[in-house]
């Protein structure tokens, strides 16, 4: 049965068995999902299902801990490097992504892309994409919410302490089909905007050791991208498609 979730890492432990909701989780289960005194709700923490029941706790509310489960995924360390879309599409890619089970995004200022975001905007949506990563976490049992970095230049992200096996989705006719490779326990994939990367950003790649991968005969939305570079990851690991060190 699927109950109603939240999210434990905001949430204060107040005695044994017994975990006291904050403001936010507080509203979202009695306002939103519009769950009452008695009922039964799904605590998230990293490697944990927390089955647990509400109940009142002075001004607020308390989920006592009926079961707890720990949680093992053979999914393996997705780092994604996205370039930045515009309107609702990046917004998009981080939902479909933390489905999936990737560990950390790091938004790209891209040399093509629209959206240009510094300073205090830049920080205004990493805030926005940090709730709907949690939000998207919940909706899909998740127990791992991903990271969501700063949004920076390529030139920065690839300065940044990365997997060693890194793929880069490219429009390349030396391209190696993507599902013809082996999944890592642990790698970097990289998607370009709506613009797709530049000549620029290319060599940059290539001097970081990123190996270009096809995604079939079509020219997909960045977006689309994301998700089937995640989905093979996951799938392909998951299905026996997988390769150690």
């Amino acid at each position: 049965m699927s109950w109603p979730r939240f999210r434990l890492e905001g949430c204060r432990p107040v005695g044994e068995g017994l975990w006291l909701l904050s403001d936010e989780e507080a509203h979202h289960l009695l306002t939103v999902r519009h769950c009452r005194e008695g009922g039964l709700v799904e605590g998230l923490l990293p490697g944990k299902i927390i089955l647990s029941r509400l109940e009142p706790h002075g001004e607020g509310w308390a989920a006592r801990v009926v079961e707890e489960r720990t949680v093992t995924e053979e999914i393996p360390e997705i780092v994604l490097l996205a370039g930045i879309l515009k309107g609702d599409g990046f917004d998009l890619l981080l939902r479909q992504v933390t489905e999936l089970g990737v560990s950390c995004v790091i938004p790209l200022r891209c040399d093509h892309s629209v959206v240009r975001l510094d300073g205090d905007r830049a920080a205004k949506k990493r805030a926005r994409w940090e709730k709907i990563v949690q939000e998207e976490s919940k909706q899909c049992r998740s127990p791992h919410v991903p990271t969501v970095a700063a949004p920076q230049t390529v030139g920065e992200a690839l300065n940044l302490s990365l997997p060693s096996r890194r793929y880069i989705a490219a429009l390349d006719d030396e391209a190696v089909p993507l599902g013809a490779l082996d999944v890592p326990p642990s790698l970097a994939l990289a998607v370009g905007p709506e613009g797709d990367w530049s000549v620029r950003e290319l060599v940059l790649f290539r001097e970081a050791r990123f190996e270009p991968v096809s995604l079939g005969p079509r020219i997909l939305r960045a977006f689309t991208a994301a998700v089937v570079v995640s989905s093979w990851a996951v799938l392909g690991r998951l299905g026996g498609r997988r390769v150690d060190p």
